[in-house]
């Protein structure tokens, strides 16, 4: 079989690993069994998406020595993959930066752990990620699926769907790759890959399909592979603004807007979900459907906040957008002369607390205002970012007027030192993304490994002094308890994020209208620690800094009992995420999937409907009660 790639044959098990795995759970097939495809079957299914089918091959292929993939070593290649490697933004036409370039192929994530599946990888070592000679180790998949579909057309799609269960493979679904839970790869599953499905319309009057209910005035629509800076450009170009999150290189349509999706705009505009007016799908089933609140509303509700890659295959993403207003900005970093390093003690550093908790004392009133932000902390440095959007000309004035006294406290720390304090105002979405985006590459890297930890503090937390205390005491001791040696390579701050629909005039107040985490309508703060690993960290050092990060969030879950936390931005050992996930919300949601998804086609790490650790498809996971079974090289 020749396929339109570098590759050559699919990687095959060995045929004890097969039977293992066949014994378990017949559904989950991989090379060896009976049902899995032949030669002369894949090449019908090439055929049948248009030579879409491709084979993966590493990103950081070209700097091993060695004739796997067909790509021996590659100076020039592996030259510009270190040079884009880690945390890098390239920056695109008109001068707007496009996202890391690891988004732009299937053979690499953001994160550097849902490539990998034991001693199975292909990666450079992310804090110094030069190679002086060719790598002469074994470059493996992973869990990276061995062939994927670049699928532009939705008949591409639907014949994906009806392949996999011909055969029985799991089909998991990639966008860009940005996923703190490894829910976009599976080791010998075949992957639906939706970067290149890059659809983009303005429609100043749209008309729904058969719902006039839904007809809105200021409408995008956006294929499932658009990131967003490619529609932050688009819709700049418009005269519009979107509601986008900070990261540049996140695709919009995918797991972002259809689990949330929060940004800047958050108290004033709300979530993406809140915003969602139409979706273009093909279900399990392989029906193309167009869902909205009057076609499928069932479907349409689990879809604007019960996650991706649980319900149907999304195809258009339609939307509000807003006329553009002017987005004024103060930020404040100092660092502290005393304690320093990353294994200083923040809960003993008078000046952290202080910055913490005068934070949370303005917060109630900044959200009013509809003042959004982004915090992050350190033990030895802190950064806070308070954004306003209006379009009051006297803007500007208003910001500092609401965060006098904020300045005011954080300029009196003792030990700081200052090294911004200032207002600046950004006229575009596009200009306020191009100042931003060093700033979120820095605090929340990408190439690297890493593991999160969320969650939400509700608005009840900021209601006196003494809940404030115990709320910036908790945050602290949970910095401190997720700090590792590690962290000397690459620290990760601790993160504070005021990007939620919390301001006085956000939608969906009563969350009827959206299957996302009812947390979200309470909350003001969504707190999040991060920690990492490089490559060649042993598997029982992952193991250990996965735990810090787990059980460092356990003060914040102490003090906010049945609370919950952000899907997309967790930590993938949530004991009980269907109630930190989905809230409420988790049996209608359930329910719904079960109607449109019977046989759980669709499925994904801690999704509605899981299939449990107990999966065999899961068994790159630390926590998989199965053997460990990767896709072996090509």
């Amino acid at each position: 079989m020749k396929l339109n790639t570098a590759g050559a044959a699919f990687a095959l098990l060995s045929v004890a690993s097969a039977a293992s795995l066949q014994s378990r759970q017949s559904a989950n097939s991989v090379p060896g069994m009976a049902c899995w495809p032949t030669t002369a079957e894949w090449k019908a299914f090439n055929k049948t998406v248009g030579g879409a089918l491709r084979a993966t091959v590493p990103w950081a292929k070209p700097c091993f020595q060695g004739n796997a993939y067909n790509t021996p070593f590659n100076a020039d290649q592996c030259a510009y993959i270190e040079a884009n490697y880690a945390d890098n933004p390239i920056i695109g036409p008109q001068g707007q930066p496009c996202g890391p370039a690891r988004e732009r192929q299937y053979g690499s994530f953001s994160q550097l752990n849902w490539e990998v599946c034991g001693a199975s990888e292909c990666l450079l070592q992310s804090a110094a990620p030069q190679v002086v000679q060719p790598l002469i180790r074994q470059c493996g998949l992973g869990r990276m699926s061995a062939y994927y579909v670049n699928a532009t057309r939705p008949d591409q799609v639907q014949s994906t769907i009806a392949f996999c269960k011909s055969h029985k493979i799991f089909m998991s679904i990639k966008g860009t790759g940005d996923d703190y839970l490894g829910r976009s790869s599976s080791a010998n599953s075949l992957a639906l890959w939706t970067w290149n499905m890059k659809k983009l319309e303005y429609i100043e009057n749209w008309t729904a399909s058969s719902c006039p209910a839904a007809n809105y005035k200021n409408v995008g629509i956006m294929g499932a592979g658009i990131a967003a800076n490619e529609a932050e450009e688009f819709f700049t170009a418009k005269g519009m603004q979107i509601t986008a999150g900070a990261v540049q290189s996140v695709g919009l349509a995918g797991g972002y807007g259809m689990g949330g999706g929060h940004g800047a705009f958050g108290p004033k505009y709300g979530l993406m979900v809140d915003n969602a007016l139409e979706f273009d799908v093909i279900t399990a089933d392989g029906v193309a459907r167009t869902i909205n609140q009057c076609n499928d509303p069932d479907l349409f509700y689990a879809m604007r906040g019960g996650g991706g890659s649980t319900y149907a295959v999304l195809l258009n993403y339609k939307f509000k957008v807003f006329p553009e207003v002017s987005m004024y900005f103060y930020q404040f970093t100092a660092d502290f002369a005393q304690p320093q390093g990353p294994l200083a003690l923040p809960v003993n550093n008078p000046g952290l607390y202080t910055a913490v908790s005068s934070l949370a004392k303005n917060q109630q009133m900044f959200v009013d205002n509809n003042v959004s932000s982004y915090n992050f902390y350190y033990p030895g440095s802190f950064e806070t970012y308070q954004i306003l959007p209006t379009d009051d000309a006297d803007g500007m004035q208003r910001l500092k007027d609401l965060t006098a006294s904020y300045k005011k406290t954080l300029e009196s720390i003792p030990g700081t030192i200052i090294k911004s304090d200032n207002y600046t105002v950004f006229q575009h979405q596009t200009d306020f993304a191009q100042y931003t985006t060093p700033i979120a590459v820095r605090n929340t890297p990408q190439g690297f490994a890493e593991v999160l930890a969320g969650r939400f503090i509700p608005d009840t937390m900021f209601q006196s002094n003494d809940s404030i205390d115990t709320l910036t005491k908790a945050f602290l001791t949970g910095l401190q308890a997720t700090q590792n040696p590690l962290d000397i390579l690459k620290p990760i701050a601790a993160q504070i994020y005021v990007t939620g629909p919390s301001g006085p005039n956000a939608p969906n107040k009563d969350n009827s209208a959206t299957g996302v985490n009812p947390g979200w309508r309470n909350e003001l703060w969504e707190v999040i620690y991060a920690a990492g690993w490089v490559q060649a960290t042993p598997q029982v050092a992952q193991d250990a800094i996965t735990e810090i990060v787990h059980k460092g969030m356990d003060n914040l879950r102490d003090i906010t009992p049945g609370g919950g936390c952000y899907m997309n931005e967790a930590d993938y050992l949530e004991d009980d995420w269907q109630t930190a996930f989905f809230g409420s919300n988790y049996n209608r949601l359930l329910s719904i999937k079960k109607k449109y998804d019977p046989t759980t086609f669709f499925n994904c790490w801690k999704c509605v409907g899981w299939t449990g650790a107990s999966d065999p498809k899961y068994s790159c996971y630390n926590k998989s009660t199965n053997p460990l079974v990767f896709t072996l090289p090509i």
